[in-house]
């Protein structure tokens, strides 16, 4: 009798702790999805400042034809790229911060946090933006 109360209570124990590593590595898998969509969000934004600049600008003299055509398709590439990769930020921002917040004990602190984080990446984003069109006119 005692030793069926010891194996049930080792049990329930075993399984509880099971809960808590799935919960766990739950959590886990959620900031790194959020943490990768949010690192390509902002490394596509500040690859869009980047070729905004001087140095690839198809318009600079003394390049051969060959070479402005390569800046030309680099910018189109990086363009696409900052396109296609905010597009995807627009569509898991929000299900991102309801799933950390999900997972975490204090889901409005997280939630709260998240908040400023994605509104911070939206303000970059945004600005990277104009700083290429204003690029493509000068050139």
């Amino acid at each position: 009798m005692v030793a069926n109360k010891v194996q049930e209570n080792a049990r329930i124990s075993d399984q509880t702790r099971a809960q808590q590593l799935s919960g766990l590595e739950q959590e886990r898998k959620a900031f790194d999805e959020a943490f990768t969509v949010l690192g390509k969000t902002l490394a596509a934004s500040q690859n869009l400042i980047t070729i905004s600049g001087k140095d690839y600008d198809p318009a600079q003299e003394n390049l051969k034809p060959e070479e402005k055509k390569n800046l030309q398709v680099q910018r189109g590439n990086t363009l696409k790229a900052y396109s296609t990769t905010v597009g995807e930020w627009q569509v898991q921002e929000m299900r991102l911060g309801i799933v950390l917040a999900a997972r975490h004990s204090d889901p409005a602190s997280v939630y709260a946090l998240w908040d400023e984080v994605s509104r911070s990446v939206d303000k970059f984003h945004n600005c990277a933006l104009p700083i290429f069109d204003t690029a493509l006119a000068g050139a």
